[in-house]
Parts: structure tokens; C-alpha cells; sequence
């Protein structure tokens, strides 16, 4: 292996780094497409649009987070239709990151780990695959690992399998997929879990509340029996499900 460019001298600023670093850093935040793109749907707010339409890319990190930390402190006020964010393409890391009452957010495409982490209230996060995919829709993963953690309300729909670790420490969200990674629903202490299809080892651990529904007809030696206990659905229960 070459180190050379490893092992080069630089100049410091006496603190070890290099005399730029502080320049390297900011334009790798002016060149951020998560920051632009944030600054872009807010800025659509700010203009009075209740709706608002970009790409997304991978490198789009929490996107709607910004907008949900405005309305948390008070700086920004809800218009009576909500405010709607539709994207098409990847979703980077946490993806509707503390979404509260009034946000909605579509994804046409795919999305990466801690989709709706810290939702809350009536948020709604919508992913739905783009029409051009073929095949059993329904066993592509279309979110990654931890979405949802730590929700306390709002709505996830996915069209499609999600990672490890969905829900854990939901507390009062609505969760809809149609697969689910190892350990589901860790610790949750309320809310909904619905999972339309297969689920991986582990569902429940340590849950002590809230309800799931799940389509898998391996469940009985999945579930964390420990925690949580079978039963079989009425018609009251089919109502809520629809």
C-alpha cells in the first residue's frame, strides 16, 4: 500500500489541524445537498406554499427535520391544509426526523435507516414504490433498520419490507409495512404495529403495551412470548385494522 498521501506533512494551526480545516468544513456544509435541500423546503413554506414537490437523494439527510424544529419552537405557523412534502428518488438517514402534527410526507422511491425517529402527534409518512418496479412489490425493502424509534403518534405506510428494528420504543404511533427485519417492536410501550407479511426473529421483546397485527404465519415462534401473547382477532379488531 502507497501511504504517501497519508503520511505528508501539513501545516497546523497549533491544535494539530490543518490551517483550512475550518474551510474544509464549511464548504462541505455549503455543498450539503441535506442542508440545501431543507433550506428549500422551508424557504417554500416561508412563501406561503402548503405544497411542495423535490428530488431526493441519499446524501438528503432528516429531511423535514427543519421544518419540524421550527414548528416545535414556534417560528413557524401551520397553514389549515398542512404542509405537504412530496419526493421522488432516495431519502438519505432519518427521513421525516421528528415530523409532528400538520407535516405529511410522500416518498415515490426508497429510504435509508430511522425513517420517522421521534415522530410525533398527527404526523403521516407515506413511501411508496415507483411504478416502474416489477415483480412481488411487497417483498422489496423500501425503508432501512430503527424507523420509527422512539415515535410517541403520527402514521407510517410503507409499501413494502422494512429493516431490523422497527418501532422500537414506539409509544403511540401507526405502524403499516409489509415485512419486518429482526427484533419488531422492541420495547414498545404503545401504538400500532401492523406488518402485512413476514417478519424476522425477536417480535416483541420486552414490549409491554400497544397492539400488532401481523400477517406471518410463523409468528407463534417469533414472538417474544415472554412479553407478549396471541390472541385471536374479532371483528372489533378487523375494524380497527381496515
Amino acid at each position: 500500500l502507497d501511504l504517501t498521501e497519508l503520511l505528508r506533512p501539513c501545516e497546523t494551526n497549533g491544535n494539530n489541524m490543518p490551517e483550512n480545516m475550518g474551510e474544509i468544513i464549511r464548504d462541505r456544509i455549503e455543498r450539503s445537498s441535506d442542508r440545501n435541500l431543507n433550506d428549500e423546503i422551508l424557504a417554500g413554506v416561508d412563501e406561503g406554499q402548503h405544497e411542495v414537490s423535490f428530488d431526493s437523494k441519499n446524501t438528503d439527510l432528516a429531511i423535514g427535520a427543519k421544518i419540524a424544529g421550527m414548528i416545535a419552537k414556534g417560528l413557524l405557523k401551520i397553514p389549515e391544509e398542512g404542509i405537504k412534502i412530496n419526493l421522488k428518488g432516495y431519502a438519505g438517514q432519518a427521513l421525516g426526523f421528528a415530523s409532528t402534527t400538520g407535516m405529511q410526507i410522500r416518498l415515490n422511491g426508497f429510504a435509508n435507516d430511522s425513517v420517522g425517529e421521534a415522530m410525533s402527534g398527527k404526523a403521516k409518512i407515506v413511501i411508496k414504490q415507483p411504478k416502474e418496479i416489477e415483480g412481488e412489490r411487497s417483498k422489496n425493502s423500501v425503508i432501512g433498520n430503527a424507523s420509527c424509534y422512539g415515535a410517541t403518534g403520527g402514521t407510517l405506510y410503507a409499501e413494502g419490507s422494512a429493516g431490523h428494528r422497527l418501532g422500537v420504543r414506539n409509544s403511540g404511533a401507526t405502524i403499516v409495512t409489509e415485512g419486518a427485519g429482526k427484533y419488531a417492536f422492541e420495547y414498545m410501550t404503545g401504538g400500532v404495529g401492523v406488518v402485512l407479511g413476514e417478519c424476522r426473529e425477536v417480535v416483541g421483546a420486552g414490549m409491554t403495551d400497544g397492539v400488532l397485527f401481523i400477517r406471518d404465519p410463523e409468528i407463534a415462534n417469533k414472538i417474544n412470548k415472554e412479553s407478549v401473547h396471541i390472541t385471536t382477532p374479532d371483528d372489533k379488531d378487523f375494524d380497527a385494522l381496515h
